[in-house]
């Protein structure tokens, strides 16, 4: 996992979130946001129930897992309808955003879920190699409640230490003393 999105609701004075779902974002050799079914009560020769899973595009990763989070969490029926005339799957179980969906449609899906207005919060939390970090800007472009997370140190094993500067002004370095600069 390079990055998640919790959804849930802050508290009135202490910010913060109380977390209800969480989208995750996985980058192997294809990225995927996989939103992880509800636990429920059921019979144990039940199956689990399913997760969601969307292969986003690259250069709109960001807004995909957002659309996602809109469409399969809060599921505004006016957008549900949209969705369902445009894409050529089942989004509610799996789809391929570069393949299942006409790039125009995808745009105005974009659009319109950016419109939503999303009762709660969300936190966004990016890692070190996730291709979102060249994207995180983005999140300014929706009106919602939101807390974004990018990492500002870390300890990569058995290839040593990777520099950065910490909160208290504490600068550390690559093992091999070469210069650091954090993500934008």
């Amino acid at each position: 996992m390079t990055a998640f999105i919790i959804v849930g609701s802050s508290h009135i004075y202490h910010g913060g979130i109380y977390p209800e779902r969480m989208l995750r974002l996985h980058e192997n050799s294809r990225p995927g946001w996989v939103l992880p079914a509800l636990p429920s009560v059921q019979a144990l020769d039940e199956p689990a129930p399913a997760q969601t899973v969307w292969i986003p595009t690259v250069d709109g990763m960001l807004e995909d897992g957002l659309l996602m989070l809109v469409l399969c969490i809060f599921q505004p029926p006016d957008l549900i309808e949209k969705a369902n005339r445009m894409f050529r799957c089942d989004w509610k179980e799996r789809a391929e955003l570069h393949e299942n969906i006409d790039q125009t449609d995808l745009v105005e899906l974009r659009e319109l879920s950016r419109q939503f207005p999303l009762p709660g919060k969300i936190v966004v939390t990016v890692l070190m190699e996730s291709h979102l970090l060249r994207q995180i800007s983005r999140i300014k472009d929706y009106p919602w409640e939101a807390e974004v997370c990018t990492w500002q140190y870390a300890r990569i094993r058995p290839w040593g230490t990777v520099e950065g500067k910490l909160a208290d002004g504490t600068t550390i370095r690559y093992a091999d003393g070469n210069p650091f600069t954090l993500p934008e």
